[in-house]
C-alpha cells in the first residue's frame, strides 16, 4: 500500500544516495529540522497522504548536515546575458514543492514579486514610448480578476469543466499570449490551454484579446530590436527572466535582512526586512509603478499529535 511504502521510506536512511555538495560551488541553507519532522508527522496523519511531499521532506532530512542543506548552484545564460540562478541536483531546495521548502525553512518571511508579466510589458512599452496608449494592458493590470472571469464567461462555453478549471485555462492562455503565442497556432501554448476548437476560436476573436494582442505587438517591436533572430516567445521569456533575476539580485544586494535563500521570483528572509520601502522602489525600477511585493509570514510546523 501507499502508506506501507511511505513508512518504509520514513524508517530508512537514503543519505548515501545524495552527493555531499558542501564546498563544491554550493550554497548552504539553514533549515528547521524539527519543523520538517513535524510536517512529515502531520502529513502522515491525513486521510490521503501526499507521497510526493513526504518523500521530498524525507530527502531533505537525509541531505541536511547539522541543520544545513548544501545545494549546488548554476547560473544559466541566454541572449540577454546572465539569467536565472538554479539549484541543481536531487531534491534541491529550489526545485521541491513550496510547502515542503517552507516547512524546512521554519519561521521566516517570504517576499514574492506579485506582479503579472503584463506589468513588465507595460513598463517596457512606457520606457521606450512614453506616449503609447495601452488601455487593455492597464485593464488587465488593474482589474485582473474581473478580466479573467469575464473571459471565462465569454470564451469557455463548449468545454465541460469546473469553474475553477475554466479559470485556470484562461490564466494559462493569457500567460501564453503575453509571451507571443498566437490563438491560431494549433500547436501553441494557447491551444494547449484551451483544447476545444470553438472555445479557442472565441478566445482569439474576443475584442479584449484582440486589443491586448495589438498592444503586446508594440512590446514585441522593441524586444525584437535587441535580438534579431529567434522565436518571439523564447526571446520574450528570456527577457522577462533576465529582468526578474536582475531585480532579485538588486534586492538581495540592498535589503537589510538575514536572507535564507532565493527562488526565481521571491526571497526568503529569517526576519522582516527593515527597509521595505527601498525594496518596493527596487521592484518598481525593474517592473514599473504597478509592480507589488507580497509578504507572507511563514510559521514552523508544530507537533499537534
Amino acid at each position: 500500500s501507499v502508506k506501507e511504502l511511505v513508512n518504509y521510506r520514513l524508517s530508512q536512511s537514503f543519505r548515501h544516495l545524495f552527493a555531499d555538495n558542501k564546498g563544491k560551488n554550493s550554497l548552504g541553507i539553514p533549515i528547521d529540522v524539527t519543523s520538517l519532522e513535524n510536517f512529515i508527522v502531520t502529513s502522515m496523519q491525513q486521510p490521503r497522504v501526499n507521497v510526493k511531499h513526504v518523500a521530498q521532506a524525507c530527502n531533505i532530512l537525509d541531505r541536511q548536515q547539522q541543520g544545513v542543506v548544501y545545494d549546488c548552484i548554476s547560473v544559466t545564460n541566454n541572449c540577454f546575458g546572465a539569467s536565472r540562478l538554479y539549484h541543481i541536483g536531487s531534491s534541491n531546495m529550489q526545485g521541491i514543492s513550496s510547502v515542503v521548502r517552507e516547512a524546512a525553512l521554519g519561521d521566516c518571511v517570504k517576499y514574492d514579486i506579485n506582479t503579472a508579466v503584463f506589468t513588465y510589458i507595460q513598463n517596457v512599452i512606457k520606457t521606450m514610448e512614453p506616449d503609447a496608449k495601452t488601455p487593455y494592458l492597464m485593464e488587465i493590470i488593474t482589474e485582473k480578476s474581473q478580466v479573467r472571469e469575464r473571459l471565462v464567461t465569454e470564451c469557455i462555453q463548449d468545454t465541460v469543466t469546473t469553474p475553477e478549471h475554466a479559470l485556470k485555462m484562461i490564466k494559462s492562455a493569457i500567460t501564453a499570449l503575453s509571451f507571443g503565442a498566437s490563438p491560431s497556432n494549433s500547436q501553441g501554448g494557447i491551444a494547449k490551454a484551451i483544447m476545444s476548437k470553438n472555445d479557442l476560436l472565441r478566445f482569439g476573436m474576443n475584442p479584449f484579446i484582440k486589443g491586448l494582442r495589438r498592444e503586446i505587438k508594440i512590446y514585441n517591436k522593441y524586444i525584437r530590436k535587441s535580438v534579431k533572430q529567434g522565436k518571439m516567445a523564447t526571446i520574450s521569456s528570456h527577457h522577462y527572466q533576465y529582468t526578474e533575476s536582475q531585480c532579485i539580485l538588486d534586492i538581495v544586494n540592498n535589503i537589510q535582512a538575514d536572507i535564507l535563500m532565493t527562488v526565481h521570483d521571491c526571497v526568503y528572509t529569517k526576519t522582516s526586512v527593515t527597509n521595505p520601502i527601498d525594496m518596493q522602489r527596487i521592484l518598481e525600477k525593474h517592473f514599473g509603478q504597478y509592480a507589488k511585493m507580497e509578504r507572507k509570514d511563514i510559521s514552523a510546523w508544530q507537533n499537534r499529535s
